[in-house]
């Protein structure tokens, strides 16, 4: 850095670095429904990755040098319907929530691939991947008196997963 080599807030690699980019739209709506609440979040995210990482410059690879970039493309589907009803232990008020939660990750392409100058020379990776999660949940919060609440609650939930190469290579120098 004295030498001016680095500057203050760069890299040794100037083709290092990144952009990423998300977009989402998302809905909440809630209404009366047999005596207490129902409610329905959705969301849809769209997020794309772009990251050039060179760590050990040209030790592995010293005629192209070491650099990589990683890649991301993906969609992301999500429904969260529940429904919250009050009742009543004795005296004591009581708020219950049963609901679930699924969401999809549609990554049309998660890649890795070898570069120079961010131009990709080899390819690592390049795949197609499905992973979907859902979950079912419950919990009471109870309001025992003006200052003392509890809240319990229970949660289990289930990923599956599909993988598929749409290019795959070893790097051979």
């Amino acid at each position: 850095m004295d030498n001016g080599y680095i500057p203050i807030f760069g890299a040794i690699d100037p083709t290092d670095g990144g952009q990423t980019e998300r977009y989402s739209l998302s809905f909440g709506g809630r209404t009366p429904l047999w005596g207490g609440q129902g409610q329905l979040d959705a969301y849809i995210i769209k997020y794309n990755l772009d990251l050039w990482s060179n760590f050990t410059f040209f030790l592995d690879n010293p005629v192209q040098g070491d650099q990589f970039q990683q890649t991301d493309r993906r969609m992301v589907y999500g429904l969260i319907p529940s429904y919250t009803w009050a009742s009543k232990l004795g005296t004591v008020e009581m708020t219950n929530t049963l609901g679930i939660q699924i969401r999809y990750d549609d990554i049309s392409r998660v890649g890795l691939y070898s570069t120079q100058g961010r131009q990709i020379w080899s390819t690592t990776s390049q795949n197609k991947v499905g992973e979907l999660a859902a979950g079912v949940y419950g919990q009471n919060a109870t309001q025992w008196n003006s200052w003392f609440r509890s809240l319990i609650g229970l949660r289990t939930t289930s990923t599956t997963s599909t993988w598929r190469a749409i290019s795959q290579r070893i790097r051979v120098w």
